[in-house]
């Protein structure tokens, strides 16, 4: 984890929505539009790593397209660098997007199979170039990241999810950026290749002083690497902190489901009547105001209906629960876990 914090956040999110129409012309009759980011407030402070966390459907992967302008939010204010970015059109953008690189989930798809590595990645470092020859600059990225140059000759299909997964990486640091947003970058990968993954980005931070924005189910690689965890449901961020308030002392009920399932010692029967999550992401009906959690959350009550503010429970840490801003969620400390990560898109 990095300590070095400027007082500028790099990237700042303020009120930030995303709704998407339902898909298909039944679908379009019988459902209205979801709201995939809700309201989202966000800082990143450079050099450190912020790791979004949430079941499958949370809002995660939408909220990482917004900072990379792959979508426009509908609502809201993106600022990176002192600039704001949704009122920049493609060519005013265009000099920030090197700046803003993405690792993709799946690295097989993310290059294009007609192409060698080499070419995928030159073809990106053209957009920030300098003196070095690009041969040269090419083999230098690819040892950056373990990689032999003859990497560069060959085509996707030729390598390994893990050597692919590298390449990709090499690409995303080709154009010398300050934020790398990382979409699930190791759950492609075997369990034996994603530490050394993890372990690389950490080094390639430290050289770099990269900013990174951690998406993952994985939260052993959250452990390892992140200084912040924001934790997402169903669009709105329902707990943030730091790491290790948010894995040590959890005050959310979702927050707590998810480490109670991710982590597999020292259950009992009365700790899962009042902790498991159960059921699965249900889509909010038009009007509903309270918590979204009510129907799976084991604490719920009448007062779950009403409106939940992201309350402030200690510097940094918030929840959005009127139970955790009372203090009835306190306390709750958490083991460190023992067991492999479990994915946290099935909590049942």
């Amino acid at each position: 984890m990095s300590s070095r914090v400027d007082e500028r956040p790099l990237l700042e999110l303020r009120g930030v929505r995303k709704t998407f129409a339902p898909r298909g012309r039944r679908a379009r009759r019988t459902a209205s539009a979801v709201a995939a980011v809700d309201g989202i407030d966000l800082a990143l402070q450079a050099g450190t790593t912020t790791a979004l966390v949430g079941e499958s459907g949370s809002g995660k992967s939408t909220l990482a397209r917004l900072i990379v302008r792959l979508h426009d939010a509908d609502e809201g204010t993106i600022t990176f660098d002192g600039q704001e970015i949704q009122a920049l059109d493609e060519k005013a953008f265009r000099p920030l997007r090197r700046r803003v690189q993405m690792v993709f989930q799946n690295p097989l798809t993310s290059f294009d199979p007609s192409q060698t590595i080499g070419a995928s990645i030159l073809e990106t470092m053209r957009l920030a170039p300098d003196d070095e020859p690009e041969q040269e600059r090419l083999g230098r990225l690819l040892s950056e990241v373990g990689l032999s140059p003859r990497f560069a000759g060959l085509r996707p299909r030729e390598m390994s999810g893990g050597e692919l997964q590298r390449a990709g990486i090499a690409r995303a640091l080709s154009v010398r950026p300050d934020l790398v947003v990382m979409d699930e970058p190791t759950s492609a990968l075997d369990m034996s290749i994603q530490g050394q993954v993890l372990e690389l980005l950490a080094d390639l931070q430290r050289r770099h002083r990269l900013t990174y924005l951690l998406v993952t189910h994985d939260l052993r690689a959250v452990r390892m690497m992140a200084d912040r965890v924001v934790v997402m449901y169903l669009g709105q961020v329902v707990e943030e902190g730091p790491t290790e308030a948010v894995f040590g002392d959890p005050r959310h009920p979702y927050t707590r489901g998810l480490l109670y399932a991710y982590d597999l010692s020292g259950r009992d029967e009365e700790r899962d009547r009042d902790v498991r999550i159960r059921g699965s992401l249900r889509t909010p009906r038009p009007g509903d105001v309270g918590c979204r959690l009510v129907g799976r959350c084991p604490l719920s009550a009448d007062r779950c209906g009403e409106p939940q503010a992201l309350a402030e429970l200690a510097p940094g840490h918030r929840a959005r629960c009127w139970r955790a801003a009372e203090g009835q969620i306190a306390g709750d400390r958490q083991p460190h876990a023992t067991t492999d990560p479990t994915d946290l898109g099935e909590l049942t």
